[in-house]
């Protein structure tokens, strides 16, 4: 998600089934940022700087439920390097 945000232009909708990844991005951020974060410091700085100049929308969705999330398992195969 970092190389994403860092890397490509906006706008951009990312979609993610790790709640670390949403949540850090939707919930925690503000929070780390008024409290000083030290854990991942460099990572979340950076994001809070680059999310504040591009316009990032984040939703969650289900992993690896076929019904529910179609064309998961293809998304996993063609981010693999």
């Amino acid at each position: 998600v970092w190389m994403v945000i860092t890397k490509e232009d906006s706008p951009m909708v990312i979609y993610t089934y790790s709640w670390a990844a949403y949540r850090g991005l939707t919930l925690w951020l503000t929070t780390w940022k008024l409290q000083d974060w030290h854990v991942g410091q460099t990572m979340w700085h950076d994001l809070w700087e680059i999310v504040h100049q591009k316009d990032v929308t984040v939703y969650h969705v289900s992993g690896h439920v076929p019904l529910a999330t179609p064309g998961n398992d293809e998304a996993d195969s063609l981010a693999k390097f």
